[in-house]
């Protein structure tokens, strides 16, 4: 009697971490732009969702090249968070889990192509109940639009592909690779791979032609292995468009040809990865389906803000700052007249569905997005309390900023911000804000020694826009910034107040004559005085831009530099908090003045004075 009720209390507890695996996670899903491990990478982290998948679309070059000539190959992949756990696998392949062919040629690794860019749009649109991702190619056959999405409550990365000819179209094809369980040619292990839908049992060695009307789902595993290992995969498919879908089992990877009418303009499909005994796996995909399939066929697959423009809602919140800011009333009348013309805008949009093609909604987005970015910004400018979000590299906290900015026992400003992630497989943040709902509720961002590497090109172009759009930004030296941090290959090098020419570390050590100086008094800086012998032991070798306005000197050197990008502002400080100072001087991150001077820098980028904290 006990073993039986045993066994039905365990089998209660499977089924109800089946359910909790089959329906997702209850947080929500964040979608985060990664940073690179290599040049010629962008990657997205789904995090929070049944899987953690990481997209990776990829390019290698000639060793050492910056030329896009030299290009070698391209991919997208798909893999797991190897960053939080080294032992962590997955079975879609991660240099290459899906490929789109055109007329016989792969939009991103044919050699036709390869002289092309890597991706012509990238865009990170939300995260939390829903998180959508996409990417946008511009090729001479078609615009291409992949765009992923992951939703709160359903297991699987589903996809949409959007084709608009440019050219007479003849196939179309989408090839995936799938090795469940590993890569048994590498491990020396011999594996039994099978295919299984839910009329037949496909075995290792054969080709077949699924049928998705009766076959909508196909499990990939191995017989062998699949049992320990448990590293499964799966796929979900719309029939819609398909002309038929070719699987061919190998001993080491699995292949998959999804062939589509050539008059196809979209296709839908989801991914899925199963860490489970291939018998429950094959449970859950059933259990799984309905909900997909629903979403597959009933989801646009579009931003939410596509979903309706309030011109009223928006007025309203903008007239309600604008009392606030009697100083900015030519700009918040622009931003009215730019509202009344998107919901003219959007108003067409939504009644003409002749209109509805990619560059027609990139354009509409686009529209709405900027009111949306303009309203938070002046909301921000309104807002009496400051935020600021500080990327913190090795030796941030030597900066100082909490004393810069709070008062003693008090908090005066809120401050958020990530950690510089150094690992195997590249550099990234421990948190970036996912949106720029989120972003543009800080009123500066500091960069404290971060590899630009580390923010991935989503939030690389996220900080970019925020900045031109009338936001803060300051930056600070040491092992892994300017040269060493790669920012001259990035947007946000145009928004320095700087110019690098020096080899890629660019760290100078000072002479002890070399002290800091005011050189520009008629800035925010009149009336400060640097009234002691204050030194940078090491700093960076730069170069000031031509509309940079250069204020503090290291001898002779640029130490601090500031320039406007847009309405926004920047700062750059080429001092590192690295070295020791002589007798009879100070270095200028020990110096009593040093909290004061930063708390200035904060305020003029910002725009606004530090709350409660007076100068």
């Amino acid at each position: 009697m006990r073993c039986i009720l045993i066994q039905r209390m365990i089998g209660t507890i499977l089924i109800m971490a089946a359910m909790l695996v089959v329906t997702g996670w209850s947080k929500g899903i964040d979608v985060i732009s990664m940073g690179s491990q290599k040049e010629g990478e962008i990657r997205y982290y789904f995090k929070g969702g049944a899987f953690p998948y990481v997209l990776r679309l990829w390019e290698h070059r000639a060793k050492g090249s910056n030329d896009v000539s030299e290009v070698k190959t391209r991919g997208l992949g798909l893999r797991g968070p190897w960053f939080e756990n080294l032992n962590f696998g997955n079975a879609w392949y991660i240099n290459d889990f899906i490929q789109i062919h055109i007329n016989g040629k792969n939009i991103l690794g044919d050699k036709a192509y390869l002289k092309s860019s890597m991706v012509d749009g990238t865009e990170m649109y939300e995260s939390g109940n829903r998180a959508l991702v996409e990417f946008m190619w511009e090729r001479d056959v078609a615009t291409i639009r992949l765009r992923f999405m992951m939703i709160k409550g359903i297991r699987a990365l589903m996809a949409e592909l959007k084709i608009e000819p440019k050219q007479k179209i003849e196939t179309i094809s989408v090839n995936g690779s799938v090795f469940p369980d590993g890569y048994t040619a590498i491990t020396k292990t011999k594996g039994d791979r099978r295919v299984r839908t839910l009329s037949r049992e496909v075995m290792q060695d054969q080709t077949v032609i699924l049928d998705t009307a009766k076959e909508p789902w196909v499990l990939f595993y191995d017989e062998l292995l699949g049992n320990a290992r448990k590293l499964n995969a799966g796929l979900y498919l719309i029939p819609d468009g398909i002309t038929n879908v070719q699987v061919k089992t190998t001993d080491y990877p699995i292949y998959i040809t999804i062939k589509a009418k050539p008059e196809a303009v979209r296709l839908r499909m989801a991914f899925d990865e199963l860490g489970f005994s291939n018998l429950e796996s094959f449970q859950v995909m059933s259990d799984a389906w309905p909900a997909i399939e629903q979403r597959l066929k009933t989801d646009s697959f579009a931003p939410s803000v596509l979903d309706q423009f309030d011109e009223k809602a928006e007025t309203k919140k903008v007239s309600a700052v604008a009392v606030a800011l009697p100083e900015r009333k030519t700009i918040i009348k622009q931003l009215l007249k730019q509202i009344e013309d998107t919901q003219r805008q959007f108003d067409q949009f939504k009644a003409d569905t002749s209109l509805q093609t990619i560059p027609a909604e990139q354009k509409m987005l686009e529209a709405i997005s900027g009111c949306r970015r303009k309203a938070l910004t002046l909301e921000r400018y309104a807002r009496k309390q400051m935020k600021l979000l500080q990327l913190r590299g090795p030796a941030y906290s030597i900066y100082r900023l909490n004393e810069a900015v709070n008062r003693k026992g008090e908090q005066d400003v809120e401050i958020k911000g990530g950690y510089l992630f150094l690992g195997g497989q590249g550099r990234n943040v421990s948190y970036f804000p996912p949106s720029a709902d989120d972003l543009y509720q800080y009123d500066a961002i500091l960069l404290m020694d971060i590899d630009t590497r580390a923010l991935g090109s989503q939030s690389i172009g996220m900080i970019r826009q925020y900045v031109e759009d009338g936001g803060g930004l300051l930056v600070f030296g040491g092992w892994f910034s300017y040269a060493a941090g790669n920012i001259k290959d990035t947007p946000l090098y145009d928004l320095l107040p700087y110019r690098i020419e020096t080899s890629p570390f660019g760290l100078r050590q000072a002479k002890p004559s070399e002290i800091l100086k005011i050189v520009n008094h008629k800035t925010w800086l009149k009336g400060f005085v640097v009234d002691e012998k204050v030194v940078s032991p090491w700093y960076h070798e730069l170069i000031p831009a031509k509309d940079a306005e250069l204020l503090v000197t290291v001898g002779e050197k640029p130490w601090l530099a500031t320039r406007s990008y847009g309405a926004g502002r920047v700062a750059a400080c080429a001092g590192t908090v690295l070295g020791q100072s002589a007798n009879e001087q100070v270095t200028f991150f020990e110096w009593k003045k040093w909290p004061k001077l930063l708390k200035m820098m904060i305020e003029w980028s910002a725009q606004k004075t530090v709350p409660g904290n007076p100068s």
